[in-house]
């Protein structure tokens, strides 16, 4: 993966939007990022990070690395990667508000046309697909790509124990050191617990044996044959409880039809009037149907009669009814009211064109308000503005005034030992002091200051020199000149400030009058708008209203017309109504009139047939003929009565004289049968515990097998989990200490110093190679082979065992995502070379670079800053902007 692009604002010190373009710093195969401490250098990875994975590594909080003055972050990287023999570019873009803390993320892929494709949009979604593309963790990157080339400088010459917490947190081995020793722990307790829980169950099942099975298997025999004897015992019990039983269900039962016969025996008479009666009760029946048909009849006529009288007076109130109807229909004069409403139509039609003018003013009006208001609230904080900076350039004049002056002769007045050293300083004193003079004429931000500043240094230096080589207390003149130099950038510094702050006062005092003068054209416009406003107000007032609303009067003669309309329909359809209501009243009245009509002759006609039917039955009266039915009922009820008596009767009698034939049924009794039913039941009793005592044996049988199946299993398991805890015992002891951890460690650590001895003899034109033995050595090939300790080493070979080290283990990581190493940044571990030394880093790294290999350098090492072409130069955050970056190629 190679940086093409990138782009940041809001990030840590940088307020401003910062562009980097990568395709010329990585052209020549080494560039740097170089700027003072703090002044944001390193944000530059964390803009690469964050961008790729949406973190900072640093950062607790993602919020946290939102500028102060700023309200989110934003940053676009774009990357090219080797894909399948082509390379492709990627972009993609965060961002974070502060207050909401909403993450945004969107990844494009850029096609063969150099169109740009979204393949993710959203911050999830994006990590993964940007850790499938590079085939990098966020971790590994900052691992491999970000080297912590410091952290191995000092790794190489470390005791062990601080090697193996580097290798740890570096391959994320904590699973082999206490993770490892915790869960060991966890199975140990684990087993012990499981061992003495089995070993519990094992004493639970001590008593199971062959002997308890055997001995339970022969009660089950002999119970077995008891119960066959039993049975035997039972069956005749119950045979002599049955034919007892029997024979007295008999006896209940001849008891039962002598009581029925008495009982018929008494209704004889009632039955013989009936067999008299019988064939007159189909014509009672007749009689008194057609009767209760007649009655019937004769109410309902009755009824009518009645309901026509209130069908009558309802005639009468729906006449008087109609008439209002009618009248109210007339007096509401629809078209008069329709045709008013038309013309207050037509006529705020005609108005509309004004109404919409006052709307046009009126948010005209309240946007110039608004405008006013918000001019008034900047104007305000602009005065805060405007009083902040005279109080910050008072503090800083006062601070310059306050600031002690020292002298130059007072200190060059040392004595000097020799005329030519005195003669010089005279000359140089007057020369230094006439520039310090005249350089106050100047302004701090001009040429000629600048050029006066450096020769007044250039000679201060200069003259320090000579005092150092000839004054007797060399270490006081050049204390008081170190002093003076820096008495004198003091007021330099503070006089740069001054001149910044009274430009930034000039400035905001111009933007307050500009203020000023917008307030008031706002004003002017508003006290226009305000009169044209009214003016219109005022004509359509007196129409209107005091507020007319177009859309609410418009709306208002709408739902007017619509109500007189319902209300023209609900006065037409009430009057409809009542004329319906009148003409079905007439119509049920004339219906009324004829049905009583016919059902008169109709009730007059059966009238005179019940008096026949009555004559050719020889029946007194219909009354005589209801007492008929009220005794013995309709016909085939006192048929069926009649035909149930006599059938009783006879079969009474069957049954007396069937049961009197038994033997000893007059002498069975309730006594005897109950006696046979205990004896039957005590047998079925004995036979059932018997049963029961067979099964409880067998449960005990089938119990004590599965105790015994149950022990055998226990016993295996115990056995089996004895093992396990003497093998967990056996790597408790393999582990203890942090031996387990050193031997995995060494592993990670043999491995790396292979790939990192192959870099070195590489860096060292075949001369060191690395090797690992319980520690790190090196082995010189000019010297055969012969090896010694890395804390032997000069500055320069240990910085050269460490980049080794620092590229093998970005090597082995980046090995596991089958992914090349294009680029990777050195993140300091330059501040303690000297000049010599510095000749070793260049080369090494000379030798590093190639076509299809960048390397970045972070550093504030000021000769690095000479000896590299391309570059970014951080500079650092002031009061009125963030940092900034220049690119030099």
């Amino acid at each position: 993966m190679k940086p093409v692009y990138l782009s940041l604002q809001g990030l840590n010190s940088f307020s401003e939007r910062a562009e980097i373009d990568f395709t010329k710093l990585t052209q020549s195969g080494i560039f740097g990022i170089f700027g003072d401490t703090g002044s944001g250098k390193s944000t530059i990875l964390d803009g690469i990070n964050f961008a790729l994975y949406g973190d900072v590594g640093r950062s607790k909080e993602k919020t946290d690395i939102i500028n102060y003055k700023c309200d989110s972050v934003e940053v676009k990287f774009t990357f090219n990667v080797l894909c399948g023999g082509e390379r492709k570019n990627y972009t993609v873009e965060r961002s974070i508000k502060r207050k909401s803390g909403v993450h945004k993320a969107v990844l494009y892929e850029e096609n063969e046309n150099g169109e740009s494709i979204q393949i993710a949009d959203n911050a999830t979604t994006v990590r993964q697909k940007v850790i499938d593309i590079i085939g990098v963790s966020a971790e590994d990157f900052r691992k491999c790509i970000a080297l912590p080339q410091g952290e191995f400088a000092e790794f190489v010459q470390s005791e062990p124990r601080k090697r193996i917490e580097l290798i740890e947190r570096l391959f994320n081995l904590s699973k082999y050191g206490e993770k490892l020793k915790n869960k060991l722990y966890a199975l140990k307790e684990a087993t012990d617990n499981d061992y003495n829980t089995t070993s519990g169950e094992m004493a639970a099942y001590a008593d199971a044996s062959e002997e308890n099975l055997k001995q339970i298997e022969n009660s089950i025999t002999e119970a077995k044959q008891a119960y066959i004897l039993l049975e035997e015992e039972r069956e005749n019990s119950l045979k002599i409880y049955n034919e007892a039983k029997s024979l007295y269900s008999d006896r209940l039962r001849l008891d039962e039809a002598e009581e029925n016969l008495k009982k018929l025996n008494l209704q004889s008479d009632e039955m013989e009037k009936l067999r008299q009666n019988l064939k007159l009760l189909p014509e009672c029946k007749r009689i008194c149907d057609e009767d209760k048909y007649t009655s019937e009849a004769e109410n309902k006529i009755a009824e009518e009669q009645k309901h026509l009288l209130q069908v009558n007076d309802d005639i009468k109130n729906c006449h008087i009814s109609v008439k209002q109807a009618d009248e109210e229909l007339k007096s509401f004069d629809y078209q008069k009211r329709i045709a008013d409403l038309s013309d207050k139509t037509a006529k705020l039609a005609s108005a509309k064109g004004k109404f919409k003018e006052l709307e046009e003013i009126r948010s005209k009006l309240k946007q110039t308000q608004l405008d006013y208001e918000n001019l008034k609230k900047k104007r305000v904080e602009q005065e805060k503005t405007l009083v902040a900076y005279q109080k910050r350039l008072g503090n800083l004049k006062n601070e310059l005034q306050a600031l002690p002056e020292i002298k130059i002769e007072n200190i060059l007045s040392d004595d000097v030992k020799n005329a030519i050293a005195h003669s010089a300083y005279n000359d140089e004193l007057i020369f230094i002091c006439d520039l310090r003079e005249n350089i106050k004429d100047y302004k701090s931000d001009t040429k000629l200051y600048n050029f006066v500043s450096e020769n007044l240094n250039r000679r201060i230096n200069y003259l320090k020199e000579i005092i150092y080589s000839y004054s007797e207390n060399k270490t006081d003149v050049n204390l008081r000149l170190k002093e003076f130099q820096q008495n004198l950038e003091t007021r330099e510094n503070l006089t740069q400030r001054i001149s910044k702050g009274e430009k930034a006062l000039s400035d905001c005092q111009g933007e307050l009058n500009i203020l000023d003068e917008k307030i008031n054209q706002k004003l002017t416009v508003s006290k226009e708008r305000a009169e044209s406003f009214q003016q219109i107000l005022a004509e359509l007032s007196g129409e209107y209203g005091n507020q007319p609303d177009y859309a609410k009067i418009q709306l208002q003669l709408s739902e007017q017309k619509k109500a007189t309309d319902i209300q023209y329909e609900r006065l037409k359809s009430r009057l409809d109504n009542y004329n319906l209501k009148l003409s079905a009243l007439t119509e049920e009245e004339k219906n009324g009139l004829k049905y009583i009509e016919q059902r008169t002759g109709e009730v007059e006609e059966r009238r005179a047939k019940i008096i026949e039917m009555l004559k050719d039955s020889r029946l007194e009266s219909v009354e005589s003929c209801k007492n008929l039915l009220d005794e013995f009922g309709d016909y085939e009820n006192a048929s069926k009565n009649l035909e149930n008596y006599d059938r009783h009767i006879t079969s009474y009698n069957t049954i007396i004289e069937q049961y009197k034939k038994r033997e000893g049924i007059r002498e069975i009794s309730e006594s005897f049968v109950e006696a046979a039913k205990a004896k039957m039941l005590a047998g079925e009793k004995n036979v059932r515990d018997k049963n029961a005592e067979i099964k409880i044996s067998e449960s005990s049988l089938t119990a004590e097998k599965e105790r015994l199946e149950k022990k055998r299993e226990i016993s295996k398991k115990l056995k089996q989990i004895t093992e396990q805890r003497n093998l967990v015992g056996q790597l408790d002891s393999l582990i203890r200490g942090n031996n387990f951890m050193k031997f995995v460690a060494d592993g990670h650590l043999s491995e790396i110093s292979k790939v990192a001895s192959k870099m070195l003899l590489d860096l060292t034109d075949g001369r060191y190679f690395l090797v690992y033995n319980d520690g790190f050595f090196v082995g010189d090939n000019f010297n055969g082979g012969e090896e010694r300790g890395v804390n032997t080493l000069s500055g320069g070979e240990t910085f050269l065992v460490s980049l080794s080290l620092a590229l093998a283990l970005s090597g082995v990581i980046c090995a596991r995502s089958n992914k090349n190493i294009e680029f990777f940044f050195l993140d300091e571990g330059f501040g303690t070379l000297d000049e010599t030394l510095i000749e070793v880093v260049m080369g090494a790294l000379e030798k590093l670079k190639n076509s299809n290999f960048t390397i970045g350098i972070i550093s504030h090492v000021e000769e690095l800053k000479h000896r590299i072409e391309s570059k970014i130069i951080v500079n650092k955050a002031t009061e009125s902007h963030g940092s900034t970056l220049t690119l030099s190629c």
